[in-house]
């Protein structure tokens, strides 16, 4: 699809250091032959280049920031333009499934052996691009 946009069902979706852990394990179920839904990851890498893009430097370490600073950075990339060129492509592979999708926030070292993020990230069912996605 692009760089910062993989099906589900690729063999880049099998590597959580890429798609996560969540988005990992559904590609491994519907490569084994379970019933899982067609979708696509967003990688981390467009995470990280709205980051460089438009968060100061001060605010690109989370693990050191204070719940105010937490809430800039936050405003900062819900502020950062994407591209029109990712836009397409989330547009393409949105397309791709039609209708209503479930669209789950995530990120690639949540709930590891150390870390535990439970409740702190967000699932949002019912998205149609063409009034709500992007």
């Amino acid at each position: 699809m692009s760089r910062h946009i993989i099906p589900l069902g690729s063999r880049r979706a099998l590597r959580p250091e890429l798609s996560g852990g969540k988005a990992a394990t559904l590609a491994r179920l519907a490569k084994l032959g379970y019933a899982v839904p067609p979708g696509f990851v967003i990688l981390a890498s467009l995470f990280e280049d709205l980051t460089q893009r438009c968060v100061p430097e001060g605010l690109r370490n989370v693990v050191d920031l204070e719940p105010d600073a937490l809430e800039a950075l936050h405003q900062k990339l819900l502020e950062c333009p994407v591209s029109g060129t990712e836009l397409q492509q989330m547009r393409r592979a949105y397309q791709r499934f039609g209708g209503r999708v479930a669209v789950r926030s995530s990120y690639v070292g949540e709930d590891g052996s150390k870390d535990s993020y439970a409740g702190q990230l967000e699932s949002v069912l019912g998205i149609n691009c063409e009034n709500d996605f992007v």
